[in-house]
């Protein structure tokens, strides 16, 4: 057995370790959570029963019914009204379809799950620049911002107070009521409100709304028409295994046959004489052209309508939170094969400008965006399963069944009034909630179990693993008595403000709940050092971990509006960064206000 130094040494080393992937995402939230865990426990520093307590977390289990109600809620058409009633505003102005659209999302996300209320709004969003000449990049930001302001107003708002509720109550603080820090919230929420209707605004890139017509364009100088010829060598092949395909690397788009066009697949035998409609790297058109099997179509003038058939179409498509095409290359995949669909462009959070040559070993990751020719069948069963969200001009909104909306707005104002009154804790009310959605055939069983991000509830199971193993080795005591020794001088109202930073700048590089799992023992170390009142320490903690407006990649919502608003990096951090600047002084004031240091 390792003596106690040496865990508190290899503890700090997993977690600096668990931090460096986070930053650098090598792998997915959900896997580096993961990784993280199961290395606590094969050094011994955690039991099995230790590390996997996160599972059985009241948290966990409580983030995962709150996605079951979200989906009830979206799947009744109960807020289908806000998305028809911003279409109408925005064709008369786009600020006021701004301030219309990020009141709603606040509004909503204080109840229902932030990223699935962006989620909702963003093919609006994309619809209203179409029909207008709204900028996708004057609403997009805006909204992922005005969702994260309004989740710190209530308890259920977002998955990290969930969290760091939980965490105070295994450490023997009373768990955070419903609205308890409401006012607090609300101060927070309306003052950020205030910043992104006035400067905000104003610092917004005027962007977006092109990005297919963009991606359009780059398609076209990587498609061409050729003619096989008599006696080439693919005559009578498949395509899989013609030289077009394994030589060239080209994938063929489509197939004109005695003047009908033929949507490609992988098996279909090629003959002298048809047309072949590619997609090829430069250099790779270039020895195709060389080829003399093949006689090129120099008049051929490439368009999206030209691809379109009765069975085919060319779509605009978003990787969404929770997509489980996320973390995993399309040759990985196998997508062409897979879902008789092939991706002709992407444009990845991290660059500016699409892409297209080597597609096929880039790692697909939440908020990118692909231009793909697909079988509509197949991509409609990916829409199903919330793999892919369409962004083109196919938005249809949800049809209402108001019988079945007023009962789940009935079940939903019952589980958080059950939970505020104290009738029951609300992972409780709850559990209880989702059980009637299904026993009253709202939601299918499989539904529910679908409308739950798995990734989410994978990621916090282990996150929650961090937040026990610094506090077991010791690790969250020895940070605060440093914390103490160094700063107590300047009294606890600095030390408070100086835990807000840390934690705000820590989840603007790594996943939120991550840094709400590391930062709440050590908060609860420090206060409990200091002879003080845990929960003003734990709130700091709780609002600077929601707060994640400095980059796209400080959380999920974040990353979803990205590409479609046409955004660069450096938007985020002129209009982000002041924006956490006001939130950071502002809440060092109030919440020692409203939660005391000094316990009753």
């Amino acid at each position: 057995m390792l003596p106690p130094d040496l865990h508190l040494i290899l503890t700090f080393g997993i977690l600096a370790f668990g931090i460096f992937l986070f930053i650098k995402e090598y792998f997915t939230v959900d896997t580096t959570a993961i990784i993280i865990m199961a290395l606590l426990i094969v050094t011994g520093i955690l039991s099995p029963q230790e590390g996997f307590a996160g599972f059985n977390n009241p948290a966990v289990i409580t983030v995962s019914c709150m996605f079951v109600l979200s989906h009830a809620v979206f799947k009744t058409g109960l807020l289908g009204g806000f998305s028809n009633l911003l279409l109408r505003i925005g064709s008369k102005s786009s600020y006021l379809a701004m301030v219309f659209l990020v009141l709603s999302a606040s509004l909503m996300s204080a109840f229902i799950n932030v990223t699935a209320i962006v989620t909702m709004f963003l093919p609006v969003v994309m619809k209203l620049g179409e029909e207008t000449d709204t900028r996708p990049g004057k609403l997009l930001m805006p909204l992922s911002f005005g969702a994260l302001l309004g989740g710190v107003v209530t308890l259920v708002g977002t998955s990290t107070n969930i969290l760091v509720s939980s965490i105070a109550e295994s450490n023997g603080v009373e768990p955070f009521t419903m609205f308890e820090f409401t006012q607090t919230g609300l101060w927070i929420t309306g003052i950020g409100l205030l910043y992104l209707f006035t400067v905000g605004y104003v610092l917004l890139p005027n962007s977006g709304s092109e990005t297919q017509a963009r991606l359009n364009q780059m398609v076209a100088n990587y498609v061409i028409q050729i003619r096989l010829k008599e006696g080439a060598a693919d005559h009578g092949k498949t395509i899989e295994n013609s030289n077009l395909h394994r030589k060239y690397r080209a994938k063929v788009l489509q197939i004109e046959s005695e003047g009908r066009r033929i949507v490609s697949y992988l098996k279909y035998q090629l003959q002298a004489g048809e047309k072949l409609t590619l997609s090829a790297s430069q250099a790779n058109i270039q020895k195709i052209y060389r080829d003399p099997a093949y006689e090129i179509n120099n008049e051929y003038q490439w368009s999206a309508e030209s691809l379109r058939t009765a069975a085919q179409k060319l779509v605009e498509v978003l990787i969404p939170a929770g997509s489980s095409l996320a973390g995993y290359t399309l040759q990985e995949l196998d997508f062409i094969r897979r879902y008789n669909s092939t991706v002709l462009a992407l444009r990845h959070l991290k660059d500016t400008e699409a892409h297209l040559t080597e597609l096929s070993s880039t790692r697909l990751k939440t908020g990118d965006i692909m231009l793909v020719l697909a079988d509509e069948d197949q991509i409609r069963e990916l829409f199903d399963k919330k793999d892919l969200m369409l962004l083109s001009d196919d938005y249809k909104p949800v049809r209402q069944d108001y019988r079945k909306a007023l009962t789940v707005l009935g079940i939903l104002v019952g589980v958080i009034v059950s939970a505020a009154l104290g009738l029951t804790s609300i992972v409780i009310s709850a559990m209880i909630g989702c059980l009637l959605l299904v026993l009253l055939r709202i939601i299918e069983p499989q539904e529910a179990y679908r409308a739950v991000e798995w990734k989410v509830v994978f990621m916090l199971a282990g996150v929650i693993s961090m937040g026990t193993a610094i506090q077991k080795t010791g690790g969250a005591e020895l940070i605060a008595q440093q914390i103490q020794s160094n700063l107590s001088g300047w009294g606890p109202g600095f030390i408070l403000s100086f835990i807000f930073l840390c934690t705000m700048l820590l989840t603007n590089v790594m996943s939120n709940t991550a840094t709400a799992a590391l930062m709440a023992p050590i908060g609860i170390s420090v206060a409990r050092n200091m002879e003080l009142n845990e929960k003003p320490f734990l709130l700091a903690i709780m609002f600077a971990a929601s707060m994640a407006f400095m980059t796209p990649m400080g959380y999920q919502t974040n990353a979803i509006v990205y590409s479609p608003g046409g955004y660069k990096f450096k938007d985020y951090v002129r209009v982000g960064t002041p924006l956490n600047i006001i939130i950071w002084i502002l809440a060092s004031i109030l919440i020692p206000i409203y939660f005391p240091f000094q316990k009753c």
